[in-house]
């Protein structure tokens, strides 16, 4: 290895992956900075529920959304390969719980028909 090669951290380098980060965190940031801007703004003008839901709704979207454009252009994110392995992942819990769900199911059949009484 020469000194002139990049450190990888999952095919990563180094310093994309310490920007990220560093994103993440004035993300964050924003997000609350956001969040406090808007219950300024709309506090007097509508009710205080309506102004806590606009504000937090744009805080996790100025997060979310941030994030996102962060992974995949810091970090070259595919979200199509995320997507699939999320649609795989979903086939195997569905898999590993039928078992579960079908106790469930049947333990509330049996709680709603009573086929059994209790002096039985």
């Amino acid at each position: 290895m020469q000194s002139g090669d990049p450190v990888l951290i999952g095919g990563v380098p180094l310093d994309a992956l310490f920007a990220f980060a560093l994103t993440l965190i004035g993300l964050l940031f924003l997000g609350n900075l956001t969040y406090m801007l808007l219950r300024w703004a709309l506090d007097g003008r509508v009710s205080p529920g309506a102004a806590k839901w606009a504000a937090a709704i744009s805080q996790y979207a100025v997060i979310i959304g941030g994030g996102y454009a962060s992974t995949r252009y810091l970090l070259a994110f595919d979200l199509r390969a995320f997507t699939a392995s999320l649609g795989v992942l979903g086939i195997v819990i569905a898999f590993s719980s039928r078992q579960i769900i079908q106790n469930g199911i049947a333990g509330v059949l049996i709680t709603i028909n009573r086929p059994v009484q209790l002096e039985e």
